[in-house]
């Protein structure tokens, strides 16, 4: 058993040296100064699994790297140009960091549970009512949004008191004990033309909004 367990080992060590790496230097120009600005790579490897970036080659920082979109994304702080260094390589990232971004969408199931989806589609214009908070909600640490699934195709908010995820605690509808703690909850009821902004199209002819086919 040992002998196996030491041979995994070397195994796992092997491939890890022969793991295709490719270092390539990036730099970044805001206007002034912007904290936490948001920057997106779009130039991955084909072939990277994971991206290691830092700054000045010394300092790193949180970064996800989404295979299927083939981008690298990251926030910093920077002020006027910044130069960020980025190690790709085909092993996959074994790093863990704090969340600051939560995605939700919950199916109804016949007994009134509850069931964690990433997609649902239905061809009887009924994902409203097939949905809690009646479509999909997303939220950082400063704020939340939820899609309306129905005709209205709106897009809600949700207000914070301080910066969090909680929408896994609330799932958008925050208990009284809930708000006694400070925890946010949903900012204003949404009617037809009302919100952050709408998925609908607009009819030139009758100079109205509607709803995507």
């Amino acid at each position: 058993m040992k002998r196996i367990l030491l041979l995994l080992l070397a195994l796992g060590a092997v491939c890890s040296l022969n793991a295709k790496t490719r270092k390539c230097l990036y730099r970044v120009t805001v206007t002034g100064k912007r904290a936490e600005c948001p920057v997106v790579i779009r130039d991955v490897p084909e072939w990277a699994q994971s991206a290691v970036v830092s700054l000045g080659g010394v300092h790193r920082i949180p970064s996800q790297l989404d295979r299927e979109l083939g981008e690298l994304v990251f926030v910093s702080d920077i002020s006027g140009s910044q130069n960020f260094q980025v190690l790709y390589s085909s092993d996959p990232d074994k790093r863990v960091f704090k969340k600051r971004v939560h995605a939700q969408m919950w199916l109804k199931n016949p007994d009134k549970t509850l069931r964690a989806v990433g997609c649902a589609s239905s061809e009887k214009n009924d994902m409203y009512h097939k949905l809690h908070h009646h479509g999909p909600a997303f939220e950082s640490e400063y704020a939340a949004y939820r899609i309306y699934f129905d005709n209205k195709q709106t897009i809600d908010t949700y207000g914070k008191k301080r910066p969090q995820l909680e929408l896994a605690e609330t799932m958008w509808y925050p208990s009284d004990e809930q708000l006694s703690r400070g925890y946010g909850h949903d900012n204003l009821r949404v009617f037809g033309s009302v919100g952050v902004g709408t998925l609908k199209g607009w009819d030139a002819e009758k100079s109205k909004a509607k709803p995507l086919s």
